[in-house]
């Protein structure tokens, strides 16, 4: 705590200085002067906690002064030092908001007491002033952990001008795997929103769990905000944020409400499969919707199946295009389309038995993350990492196939590279034991296989990462090691130029 001392008679003055750091270290003092004016300018220029003042002093006294240090908002706590003679003095003090006071000669244990008492009232503001924070107030709405009785919101009103009780809307803006990358430019947007209009006040709350962005949205003025978010905010979000947006709204009467609005905030994400990105999603859009029940398409079910089973990826490829066609062809309710998919992609596997026997446990993954999907680009991509997974066991005959065909160089070349890929083996090494030079191997593999000596050492290795990534929690650094890489941020970027993600992002997007 910082301490000044105003006094006019050197020796108290003094004394008080000294006694001070006895006391306790944590009392540190900021300064000290000799008259009201000077003590006026020192307190100004230090801002200290407290201010232990005499009353009569020459050029201001010691009321004289704190009148003017409160008339320019200057809070610091203060106490008077008073003689017997200046009792009155030291009363109107006390009624002008001084915590205390300590009578001359100053006694070193009321010292003591006074200091721990304004210790103990500074310690109190300090905490009241984090429970009543602009940020932990709109954080007790969002979650519920602040009881807001009667005295609680009287104290937001005076403070923000707001009752928890008024209405609001919210504004939720989900930005899927894209968030961390665009949330900073997400952030400016919208405080830009609320800063350019004089229609509304809002806050806004990163809701890093749900890669989302909470606008609550009060004082609204000239009818419901609604209606500018829908013209004219998402629009412009959507052609500034690069991943693909979704901006949904609800209106609630009162904003302690807001924790239990924000499920269904979640809820109503899934409907970005019927609206594009600059559309406002809310209630009264989706009730416009001329919804159609969906018929699950067995015939196409069937198809697919066969597919599989005759191991022709172009035939099932079809099946998929068909499939996609009849789900958009007219408006269904969302979760019945995601369902759908769900079905179509497990007769699949079935149909395909033990073809994906190996890669059954990602494929749960990557049909996981459609149930979760609120776009059609988010399920897209849940296909296009179903039908990474899902080929390889398609062609697993035709690769031994080609495994006969080629020379036995060459197949001993492929064993090897199974065996030790995840060992940093190279082309040379291999070479070696195969008793042949590097680019006679390196020439017949290419022309045998069709494809790179390390193309194919990569292809195991990213798969081993993606092993990794889906069924353990380990860091980045300790999958590059089992993979055969020797530095992480190596193996990212290889893992992004495959995948098209990074292993972080991946990670995240199947869990």
């Amino acid at each position: 705590m910082r301490i000044v001392i105003v006094e006019d008679e050197a020796l108290i003055r003094e004394g008080l200085a000294r006694t001070l750091g006895k006391i306790s270290p944590k009392y540190e003092l900021a300064g000290t002067a000799a008259d009201g004016e000077a003590g006026y300018e020192l307190i100004r220029r230090t801002a200290p906690d407290l201010v232990i003042m005499d009353i009569r002093m020459p050029k201001m006294n010691g009321l004289d002064m704190m009148k003017k240090l409160r008339q320019e908002h200057i809070m610091c706590k203060a106490v008077v030092l008073s003689a017997y003679s200046d009792f009155a003095y030291a009363q109107q003090a006390i009624r002008l908001g001084v915590v205390n006071y300590l009578l001359k000669p100053v006694n070193l244990a009321d010292l003591k007491k006074v200091l721990e008492q304004v210790e103990r009232i500074c310690q109190n503001e300090e905490q009241n002033e984090k429970i009543f924070s602009r940020d932990s107030v709109f954080w007790g709405i969002i979650n519920g952990k602040l009881r807001f009785d009667a005295g609680f919101d009287d104290v937001v009103q005076e403070k923000y001008r707001f009752s928890v009780n008024d209405p609001a809307g919210v504004f939720l803006l989900c930005m899927g795997t894209g968030y961390e990358n665009y949330k900073p430019q997400a952030l400016r947007l919208l405080e830009n929103v609320s800063e350019h209009t004089a229609r509304f006040e809002s806050y806004v709350a990163e809701l890093d769990d749900k890669n989302a962005l909470l606008m609550i949205v009060y004082h609204q003025s000239g009818g419901s905000a609604r209606e500018y978010f829908r013209r004219s905010v998402m629009p412009m979000l959507a052609d500034s944020l690069e991943p693909p947006v979704l901006g949904i709204w609800r209106d609630v009467e009162k904003m302690v409400e807001i924790r239990k609005v924000i499920p269904e905030l979640e809820k109503d994400k899934q409907w970005g499969m019927l609206f594009d990105e600059r559309t406002l999603i809310c209630q009264e859009e989706i009730e416009k919707m001329n919804l159609q029940p969906l018929r699950y398409p067995l015939g196409m079910e069937d198809e697919a199946g066969l597919a599989v089973r005759c191991k022709d990826v172009g035939r099932l490829i079809k099946c998929y295009e068909q499939l996609f066609a009849y789900c958009m062809k007219v408006p269904h309710e969302p979760l019945e389309l995601k369902k759908c998919l769900i079905r179509f992609n497990w007769a699949v596997v079935h149909a395909g038995g033990q073809l994906f026997l190996e890669t059954i446990v990602e494929i749960q993954h990557v049909l996981q993350s459609i149930s979760t999907a609120a776009t059609w680009a988010e399920i897209s991509e849940s296909m296009e990492r179903f039908f990474a997974v899902a080929r390889p066991g398609m062609e697993e005959k035709d690769v031994h196939t080609a495994e006969k065909s080629v020379s036995e160089m060459v197949q001993k070349a492929q064993k090897l590279i199974e065996k030790y890929y995840d060992q940093g083996v190279t082309l040379e090494e291999i070479a070696e034991k195969l008793f042949v030079s590097g680019e006679y191997l390196s020439a017949q593999f290419r022309k045998e296989t069709g494809e790179t000596f390390t193309g194919t050492v990569r292809r195991y290795r990213i798969a081993k990462v993606k092993k990794l990534l889906l069924e353990t929690h380990l860091k980045l650094g300790q999958i590059a090691e089992l993979a055969g890489y020797s530095d992480p941020k190596y193996m990212s970027r290889v893992f992004k130029e495959e995948t098209g993600m990074l292993p972080s992002e991946y990670r995240k997007s199947v869990h």
